[in-house]
C-alpha cells in the first residue's frame, strides 16, 4: 500500500510532475480511514504552518525507501519525487547543497533572524544532505560531495548543527548563509548521519540497507501482481481448468510443471494456488 497511501497523481508544486510522494497522508485517529486518498486529504501543519492539501506538502522522507532496500533508486516515482523536492526544498549553499525538511515548515529561525518562538521558518538541515548522499550511493554514484558538504557545514570545533541559515546574510542578526542558525549544536543526529554516510561509502552499500527487503522488493519483487507475466500464467491456468474439465490430468500437468519451474516471486502463494486448483480440477477434495 506504500504508493496507494503516499503517492499523489495530482500534485501542483512543479509543472509536469503531478505524480510524487507526499510527506504525510493524514487520517483521523478516532475514525481512521484505511484508504485515505493522497489526492484529496488536507493536513494541518504544526508551528504555524497552516492548512494545506496533503498532495502539495513534500519532504525527502521517501528516500529511505531506497536506503532501506524497499524501492529501486531508479523507480520512476522515486525519480519524479526527487525532481519535485529539488525544485521546492533544495538550496545551493556556499558549502554545498542543502534541503529543508518540507515546505511550509514553521520550525526554525524567522526571516529577520529572530529565534523560533513557536513559529518561524524551517531551514536547511545538514542531516538531509547526508540522507541524499545515501540515495546517491544506492543509485551507483559517489556520495563524496555530500560528505564534503557536511564537513563544510561544521563549525571550527567540528560540531554539526541542526539547521543552517539559507537566506541572505543578516550581519546585525549574526546570520550568514550556509552557517549554523541558533538551533541545537551539536546535533548528535547530524553527526550520526555523517558517520553512517562515511561508513556506507567505504563499504559501497548503504549501512541501513535491509538485505532481505532489497532481495524481495528490488531484485525479486515479491508479489506476483507486480509481474504481468506471472499474472498471465495464472489466468492461463484458470482457463485450462475450465476448458479441460476435472479429469484431464494429462493436459493439466504440463501447465502445472511450467508454473512450478518458473522463478516466480511470491512463490509460496503461487504454489499454494496451484495445489488447490489442481486438486479441485482432478476431482479431489
Amino acid at each position: 500500500h506504500v504508493e496507494e497511501w503516499t503517492v499523489t497523481t495530482q500534485g501542483e508544486l512543479v509543472d509536469g510532475f503531478p505524480r510524487h510522494y507526499i510527506r504525510i497522508n493524514p487520517t483521523d485517529p478516532n475514525a481512521p480511514d484505511p484508504h485515505p486518498d493522497p489526492n484529496t486529504t488536507m493536513i494541518q501543519l504544526a508551528n504555524g504552518g497552516g492548512l494545506h492539501p496533503a498532495r502539495n506538502v513534500v519532504g525527502g522522507d521517501f528516500l529511505h525507501l531506497v536506503r532501506f532496500g524497499i524501492r529501486d533508486a531508479n523507480d520512476p516515482v522515486i525519480r519524479d519525487s526527487i525532481e519535485v523536492i529539488d525544485r521546492v526544498l533544495k538550496y545551493d549553499l556556499p558549502q554545498g547543497p542543502g534541503w529543508r525538511r518540507y515546505n511550509h515548515d514553521g520550525y526554525g529561525q524567522k526571516d529577520d533572524g529572530g529565534a523560533f518562538d513557536g513559529t518561524g521558518v524551517g531551514r536547511c538541515w545538514p542531516i538531509l544532505t547526508g540522507e541524499r548522499g545515501h540515495y546517491e550511493l544506492a543509485a551507483g554514484r559517489d556520495p563524496k560531495p555530500f560528505i564534503t558538504a557536511m564537513q563544510n557545514f561544521a563549525n571550527q570545533g567540528g560540531m554539526i548543527t541542526e539547521q543552517l541559515w539559507d537566506g541572505p546574510d543578516l550581519p546585525d542578526a549574526h546570520m550568514k548563509r550556509g552557517f549554523p542558525t541558533g538551533a541545537a549544536m551539536p546535533l548528535c543526529w547530524s553527526h550520526a548521519e555523517y558517520i553512517s554516510l562515511v561508513r556506507s561509502r567505504h563499504d559501497g552499500i548503504c549501512l541501513g540497507c535491509v538485505e532481505p527487503a532489497y532481495q524481495r522488493y528490488v531484485l525479486h519483487p515479491a508479489h506476483y501482481h507486480c509481474c504481468p507475466g506471472n499474472g498471465r500464467l495464472v489466468n492461463r491456468w484458470r482457463d485450462a481448468c475450465e476448458s479441460f474439465g476435472r479429469n484431464s490430468r494429462k493436459q493439466i500437468e504440463p501447465l502445472v510443471r511450467r508454473l512450478s519451474n518458473r522463478r516466480l516471486a511470491g512463490r509460496f502463494s503461487v504454489y499454494l494456488y496451484i495445489l488447490l486448483e489442481t486438486r479441485s480440477a482432478l476431482g479431489r477434495p
